[in-house]
């Protein structure tokens, strides 16, 4: 499935959580990964090494990328600051879940 979606010279590592996925996840996620790639790459153009041109998202950010899946009905956050990152990640990622996004009122 992922070679018929690879451009030419790209390579991929699946996680286990791809297997079973819909290939319109796996779409989704490669679209953002090559513009996460392309943003490293400008972003390397004016430096001068060494220098970061990328640093993986922090501890939310992952946990919600490694473990929405169609199995979790429901995220709830308490934090609105965090609600708004996470909800631009799933709207990126998984626009079709938005839905099940809500923050915590209490």
């Amino acid at each position: 499935l992922i070679s018929s979606l690879l451009e030419q010279g790209e390579g991929a590592i699946l996680r286990t959580l791809a297997e079973g996925a819909d290939v319109r996840r796996i779409e989704s996620e490669l679209h953002y990964l090559r513009a996460v790639w392309q943003e490293a790459l400008d972003k390397a153009k004016p430096q001068k090494p060494p220098c970061l041109v990328y640093q993986d998202a922090d501890l939310v950010i992952r946990t919600v990328r490694d473990t929405l899946t169609d199995d979790v009905d429901e995220l709830v956050v308490d934090h609105p600051e965090w609600f708004a990152r996470i909800k631009q990640l799933v709207a990126a990622l998984y626009p079709n879940w938005l839905d099940r996004l809500s923050v915590y009122q209490g």
